[in-house]
């Protein structure tokens, strides 16, 4: 099938006006001129730009559901209702459906491609099932030291039930959540497990000025709900990045997660990491978060790309809308 548009844009080159793209058994055979495409049967697409589908770099389709539920809340407070909402009210079959939503609507938008971090494992089906390209980084929280074994052997078992369902396209990853839901053990932990597993590491990080008061003063309301539960809360490090760097989290060149929080050396030592940010402005300015510092990242030569996060948190699966802002 030729497809005809009145421009495509290769990325890879300039884009070409009146420009062709030949697909064949399901690969593109051909990029360029209208003119110059080899004969086959036509699909005029008319006045468009065809593109190769877009890499949404973080989102949480399982929450796709949740959309509206939570608004007006401080970021704390988000969380924590999140959190319960989520296991009281959302079955795993009402996950996996929210999540095939999410799929649905982010094509609509044309993202192709999904970075998700998941709690249930359901994404890995719903991917799978719709047809997408993505890695389901499955989530491990535990902020108690006390009981990162078994957070660990649990993360273990949902991997090992996981792994048959990958596919080509589809694949496994591992996540510990954030500084105020993962211990510094199972931090070290986690990123143990999925470098014996040769699985690659997503982790939200420096996001709030909450998570880096938990982190660098061992105070904030992050601290206060940890110590309302019985664990202890002390200072762990200069900042979230220097606290994974230190816990050998950075070792393998993770993606990090929003990275906004971040100082001139939080950004040479993610850059000396070789780690990959995901940066999701919408969702960081709903939250009041603040902006991250973009071009200083992309000056360090560290790969950035954009993130939806969840709709629960931005209302929305739109990557050009992201860019737009």
């Amino acid at each position: 099938m030729r497809y005809h548009a009145r421009w495509v844009l290769p990325i890879t080159q300039p884009p070409i006006e009146n420009g062709t793209v030949v697909e064949a058994d399901g690969r593109i055979t051909y990029v360029g001129p209208s003119a110059d495409a080899p004969p086959g049967p036509d699909c005029e697409l008319g006045d468009a730009v065809l593109l190769p589908g877009l890499v949404n770099a973080h989102t949480h389709l399982e929450l796709t559901a949740m959309r509206g539920f939570l608004e007006d809340l401080c970021f704390t407070d988000w969380i924590d209702r999140l959190r319960r909402s989520r296991n009281d009210v959302l079955a795993p079959e009402i996950l996996l459906d929210s999540a095939m939503l999410g799929i649905a609507e982010g094509l609509e938008a044309g993202v192709t491609t999904y970075a998700d971090t998941c709690s249930s494992g359901v994404v890995l089906r719903a991917m799978r099932e719709m047809g997408v390209r993505g890695i389901m980084y499955q989530e491990v929280f535990g902020p108690d030291a006390a009981r990162a074994d078994i957070a660990m052997g649990d993360l273990a078992r949902l991997i090992d039930q996981l792994a048959g369902g990958q596919t080509d396209l589809v694949s496994l990853g591992v996540s510990p959540h954030a500084p105020y839901t993962v211990s510094d053990a199972l931090y070290e932990k986690a990123s143990a497990f999925a470098a014996e597993r040769n699985l690659p590491l997503a982790m939200h990080v420096a996001e709030s000025e909450a998570e880096r008061q938990l982190v660098a003063d061992g105070q904030g309301e992050f601290a206060v709900g940890l110590k309302r539960r019985g664990i202890g809360v002390a200072r762990r490090g200069r900042t979230p990045i220097a606290l994974l760097e230190a816990r050998g989290a950075l070792e393998r060149g993770p993606l990090l997660i929003h990275c906004v929080r971040v100082d001139d050396e939080d950004i040479a030592t993610i850059a000396r990491h070789s780690c990959s940010v995901a940066h999701c402005p919408a969702s960081n300015a709903k939250f009041g978060h603040g902006i991250a510092p973009l071009l200083p990242l992309l000056g360090a030569g560290v790969r950035v790309g954009l993130g939806s996060d969840s709709v629960a948190s931005n209302n929305r699966m739109d990557i050009l809308d992201e860019a737009r802002l």
